[in-house]
């Protein structure tokens, strides 16, 4: 917007004077109507505004012409400026104050006539069906949130649940494509059925070891016999072939201990 300054040309005077006020109070509302005027050098007053304004009485301002400088820019021209005399805007601001006033006692009245209402009361049922017919727009969050992951990675075939329902525990929550899983049981299985098979060699060789044991202890027991019914009959032996026999008896005994010791010891 260009903007556009004006300065008073001409003022005329309304002569009447206020002969109804005080000398004093004419000379103090003299600068009070033409406040906000701004004289230059160029301004004209009639012959008798400017008689009026050197003997100082009080005069309303009937009406004043602008006209624009020469060096200012263009602009929408302003109204013409119409002023008032102090008397008239005091009675405005009375009847404003007035209306301010009026405005707000009554207000405030309404205000404590609602504020005395008394509230309505409501018993339990009442107050049940109430909550139970309102419809509010919300959000629902849970309390928590579990975080469920498989042991192994796998591919999710269904799903089983969906949003809002509610589980119980050991509830299946997801169908799972298994076909690795049953590839690793199919080999698992048949690891057992190889150590199965290892387990039972190893059982029959140690019932074939245990047989083995069993024979050496009967032919201990057979060469600690013999070795004692030599010895009965070695006493009934005279001297001189007792010395003798005790030393092949004592050999037939070691032999055997020592048969006994070996096939223990592979064993």
């Amino acid at each position: 917007m260009i903007k556009k300054s004006y300065r008073i040309f001409k003022i005329n005077l309304d002569v009447t004077k206020l002969s109804n006020l005080p000398k004093s109070n004419n000379e103090r509302n003299l600068p009070k109507l033409i406040l906000g005027v701004k004289f230059s050098e160029e301004s004209q007053l009639d012959p008798l505004a400017q008689t009026a304004l050197q003997t100082r009485p009080s005069y309303k301002i009937a009406r004043a012409r602008v006209q624009p400088s020469e060096t200012l820019v263009k602009e929408t021209p302003l109204p013409p400026i119409q002023l008032v005399s102090s008397s008239e805007v005091g009675w405005r601001a009375v009847a404003i104050i007035l209306l301010i006033a009026a405005t707000t006692t009554t207000g405030i009245y309404f205000g404590r006539q609602y504020l005395n209402t008394p509230l309505v009361s409501l018993s339990s049922s009442e107050q049940i069906a109430s909550l139970t017919s309102t419809s509010f727009t919300g959000t629902i969050k849970p309390v928590s949130e579990i975080k469920i992951a498989a042991t192994s990675p796998a591919i999710v075939q269904e799903v089983l649940v969906k949003v809002g329902d509610q589980i119980t525990e050991n509830q299946a929550l997801l169908k799972i494509d298994d076909r690795e899983a049953k590839t690793l049981l199919s080999q698992a299985e048949l690891e057992k059925v190889a150590a199965d098979q290892q387990v039972s060699q190893i059982n029959a060789s140690i019932s074939l070891v245990n047989k083995q044991m069993g024979n050496l202890r009967n032919q201990i027991a057979t060469a600690s016999g013999k070795l004692s019914l030599a010895q009965r009959k070695a006493e009934q032996v005279p001297m001189r072939q007792r010395q003798d026999s005790p030393e092949r008896a004592q050999a037939v005994y070691d032999q055997a201990l020592s048969k006994f010791q070996r096939t223990d010891a592979l064993h």
